[in-house]
């Protein structure tokens, strides 16, 4: 069987391809492949020119197909990420300014220029117009380790997760990202470690009824670390204590017409580490009962006992989002500061806790305009402010709660804001919008220089009032990026090849016919945690049988889960590693699934995280799709969603993000999921295609062109399914119309970003559970493949996904690149 022809680009297309690619190798920001003919002799007008040069730091030969990404030294961020030809090579013409160079390969620890595997550590390469320069860097072999683990008695039949910490700079602990591995079998490999100063931490990789019997442990110690050089490998036995249990109940002190309030017991250890996750007792205590709780612990650490709960809006007497305040056991009751406590092994303890409603108070502020007047500019998209609440901890300010309050409309009229469930402390607060200067309480554009104030239990004295100024008045500073957020990728693999993306935003043209398309709509929330929820409740008004959470940080797991979040009939939403933030919470436990599914290992999802989805209201089912890199995950989810098999599949590379944002929609179309494969592979692996057999796939979408997904794995599937169709434009945004092809109609169509991958990644389930699809445009204007399309399709709606950071004003107005 033949590959399928190739869909093309039909003559409306081909005229704008045409066009986009002229423009997009004129200015921004290119890469040369390997194809292409020798570099100019000069760099385009107004730019400079940079070539790099990849080698292998063990071998000394050049790396082909070595990842790269290059960052601007501003709030900007990626600018461009690609692949190296066969001299290890790749070429980079820029606008003057300051850049940073990332790079990685398989069986490679990640480097960033010239020879660093820290972002901090990186040198910034200075681009200056009209010059041509030459730089070289090396991709390290990297550290490895062997972890072998071990249980204090009997071994539990479950998955154990190893990462490892690395010792910063100031002495603190954080989680080295994208290291790691797991184990059934007891030992596992851990390769690409940067050199550095470590603590191995093993732990029950999910939540399961048994979890606590086993706790956490720390090689070499809690207070220890091992040095692991460049090419070092250590060979490491970690023993995971059994705990002990302790008992108790907790008493809520305040009257509810809540029948029953959601509190966690923490027991929190004096010498955890940063990243050291508390053990949590989930109870539902009726006010003014008591409710008994077992907790496991360590034996011989010293802890405290924390309370914490949050109450949800009813209709009663409380406020959305009303917190019991953290409460930390003392003989005398509440305190700030807790009394330790340590337990033996077979020592009975047992502890009464109380709980107690916090603090309410409340503020209010004015949008002022130049003179101190009401604004007189159109401010359609200032979006509505946020304030935010931070609160003095050890000397720092620490963000404790942020809300939305107000009308992005109403200016020179005084607007109320309020907090609840405030516990005592000192405090100050932080104002912005897409538009509204970033100030802090009073009239200070430094967290610094904010002005503190104090929280009693019976709430605030005095007045809480801020006069905040608009962008577009003439702010000092413009308001930064509320989540700007590194792409992080645990798994790059070996890259597959050159993507022919023409750069960053070539600059704004006009629109042939702006007032035939839809005056296009916006979901966006403070940050793309958010923002997910936001487009998970215009997509999913009512309640949804399931929910899938992915990492917010990471892209693989979440390109997957999109169309099997949409065959399922729930969204996506993103989370940070650590914690789930409470207004994913929040969305979770309205929409009140009957089970959650977790996409990615403890490394993208922490078992922390787990247990506070598993704690919401009506305990929800919780199940962890992980395999041991985001490939395996990708058949897993696969294989979870579509049981009974599925008709279609796209395959797309899982070395980059672009191609597979858009293939989401266009597989649940076909109601199929979409499999990541290792693009640069000379064929197709084995497992992939024996999932395209258990499943029954009879069509296989390519998301992409060869240097993405290589010929020799679409001719390997086109062996064993009967139809293969490959969708390659000449860049992503092309890409993502060919695929938006398959949708002959469309009522909706979604627009996301294509330098970025947190809003499409719940768009993708949002797009799939409404048989729409989603198309790609750039920070500040709509390609011209992009407009094209959505001028075939003249829908009735359009949707952009991300606030104006993201997309901005430009693309709501069908700006043309």
């Amino acid at each position: 069987m033949a590959e399928a022809a190739r869909t093309t680009v039909g003559s409306r297309w081909t005229r704008l391809q045409a066009l986009a690619v002229a423009a997009a190798l004129a200015v921004g920001l290119a890469v040369l492949p390997a194809t292409a003919p020798p570099a100019q002799a000069a760099p385009p007008p107004g730019q400079g020119e940079v070539i790099v040069t990849i080698t292998a730091d063990d071998t000394g030969l050049p790396v082909e197909n070595a990842w790269v990404q290059v960052t601007a030294d501003d709030p900007n961020g990626l600018l461009f990420d690609g692949y190296t030809d066969a001299s290890g090579t790749v070429t980079i013409h820029a606008d003057p300014g300051a850049y940073r160079i990332w790079a990685s390969y398989g069986g490679y620890a990640e480097s960033f220029f010239p020879n660093a595997f820290l972002l901090a550590d990186a040198q910034v390469i200075r681009v200056v117009e009209g010059a041509t320069q030459s730089r070289a860097m090396r991709l390290m072999v990297g550290g490895s380790a062997t972890i072998t683990t071990t249980f204090a008695g009997a071994a539990p039949e479950q998955e154990v997760m190893v990462s490892l910490v690395r010792r910063q700079a100031d002495g603190s602990f954080e989680f080295v990202p994208n290291i790691g591995c797991s184990t059934f079998t007891g030992s596992c490999l851990i390769e690409g470690v940067p050199p550095g100063d470590y603590r191995a931490i093993a732990s029950i990789g999910s939540w399961t009824p048994g979890y606590g019997q086993w706790l956490p442990g720390v090689w070499p110690s809690r207070t220890g670390t091992v040095s692991i050089a460049d090419r070092q490998h250590v060979d490491a036995t970690v023993t995971m204590p059994a705990a002990t249990t302790v008992t108790g109940s907790v008493m809520l002190d305040f009257a509810s017409a809540v029948p029953a309030v959601d509190v966690q017991v923490r027991a929190v250890y004096l010498d955890a580490m940063p990243q050291e996750e508390p053990l949590v007792a989930q109870l539902s205590i009726a006010p003014g009962a008591n409710a008994p709780f077992t907790l496991p612990v360590e034996p011989g650490r010293a802890f405290q006992l924390q309370l914490e709960s949050q109450l949800t809006n009813t209709g009663a007497t409380f406020d959305p989002g009303k917190v019991i305040i953290t409460e930390q056991w003392t003989a005398s009751g509440m305190a700030l500061v807790g009394t330790a406590v340590t337990v033996a092994v077979g020592e009975a303890r047992s502890f009464t806790l109380t709980g107690h409603a916090g603090a309410r108070f409340t503020g209010d502020y004015t949008i002022r305009g130049d003179s101190g007047g009401p604004l007189s500019v159109d401010c359609d998209t200032c979006g509505i402010p946020v304030v935010e609440l931070y609160r003095q901890v050890g000397g720092a300010w620490v963000l404790v709660d942020e809300h939305r309050w107000g009308s992005e409309d109403v200016f020179g009229a005084v607007q109320g804001f309020w907090f609840t469930g405030v516990a005592p402390g000192t405090y100050t607060l932080g104002f912005w919008a897409d538009t509204l200067c970033r100030e802090y309480w009073r009239d200070s554009e430094t967290l610094t220089g904010a002005t503190s104030f104090q929280v009693t239990m019976a709430g605030i004295t005095g007045e809480l009032r801020a006069d905040l100024q608009p962008i577009a008045g003439g702010c000092t500073q413009p308001t930064p990026d509320p989540d700007p957020g590194p792409d992080p990728d645990p798994d790059p693999g070996p890259g597959p090849g050159p993507d022919p993306d023409p750069g960053p935003d070539p600059g704004p043209g006009p629109d042939p016919d702006p007032g035939s398309l839809p005056t296009a709509e916006r979901l966006a929330g403070a940050n793309r945690y958010a923002t997910s929820v936001a487009i998970s409740q215009r997509s999913f008004p009512g309640t949804a049988p399931v929910v899938y959470l992915a990492s917010g940080t990471s892209f693989p797991d979440g390109l997957a889960a999109g169309p099997a979040a949409a065959h399922e009939g729930g969204p996506v939403l993103l989370t940070p590693q650590g914690s789930v933030p409470q207004v994913v919470l929040d969305e979770i436990a309205r929409l009140q699934p009957a089970k959650v599914v977790i996409v990615g290992g403890t490394p993208s999802v922490s078992a922390a995280a787990s247990q506070q989805v598993a704690g919401l209201p009506g305990s929800p089912t919780v199940t962890r799709l992980g395999g041991a890199n985001r490939y395996e995950t990708s058949r897993l989810i696969a294989a979870h969603a579509f049981p009974t098999g599925a008709p279609a599949a796209f395959l797309a590379t899982g070395a980059k993000f672009p191609d597979a944002l858009t293939a989401g929609p266009a597989a649940a179309l076909r109601d199929g999921p979409v499999l990541l494969v290792r693009g640069n592979a000379p064929t197709a692996d084995a497992e992939t295609l024996q999932t395209l057999a258990a499943l029954g796939v009879g069509w296989v979408g390519i998301a992409g062109d060869a240097n993405s997904v290589s010929a020799g794995i679409a001719s390997s599937v086109d062996a064993a399914v009967p139809t293969v169709q490959r969708f390659a434009g000449g860049n992503r945004f092309e890409t993502a119309t060919l695929i938006g092809g398959l949708f002959p109609t469309a009522d909706t169509v979604l627009v996301a970003s294509g330098l970025g991958f947190a809003d499409a990644l719940p768009g993708a389930a949002a797009a799939g559970a409404a048989g729409a699809p989603m198309v790609l445009a750039r920070n500040s204007c709509m390609p011209a493949p992009t407009l094209a399309a959505l001028e075939g399709w003249m829908p009735s709606r359009v949707v952009l996904l991300g606030g104006i950071p993201t997309l901005n004003a430009a693309v709501a107005g069908y700006t043309r690149c």
